[in-house]
């Protein structure tokens, strides 16, 4: 078989060009997504809903136990932006506190809600 440089290259980076966009899309879209959740609560419901009942649920179902804040937490420590001290309480690390003022700067740049990058009512 003679294969040629470009159909090696395109044979294996189509298929990972693929991969990656379905795997950072798809799983992660439905995992992470309140809109999902939204959604999936008004089939459910299979009535008209109000903003208070969306909210109720998306904090009971969503937002439910530890599970959500962990798991966020712990992506954070395997990238390097948090850190866990001795008592077991969370800081950001210098690559931290970089995300978060690129964050904060995007979010003000582009005129976004601003809840996330600089949350209210904290501890």
């Amino acid at each position: 078989f003679n294969f040629t440089f470009f159909e090696i290259f395109t044979t294996t980076l189509i298929p990972l060009i693929t991969s990656v966009l379905f795997w950072s899309l798809g799983p992660t879209i439905i995992d992470r997504s309140l809109s999902v959740n939204v959604i999936g609560t008004l089939y459910l419901a299979g009535r008209p809903l109000s903003i208070d009942d969306l909210n109720w649920s998306l904090y009971q179902n969503y937002m439910n136990g530890k599970f959500q804040a962990q798991k966020r937490v712990n992506e954070q420590l395997l990238i390097g932006n948090i850190k866990k001290d001795s008592n077991g309480q969370y800081f950001l690390s210098k690559k931290g506190i970089k995300a978060a003022k690129i964050n904060i700067f995007i979010a003000k740049y582009f005129g976004l809600n601003k809840s996330s990058a600089l949350p209210k009512n904290i501890p």
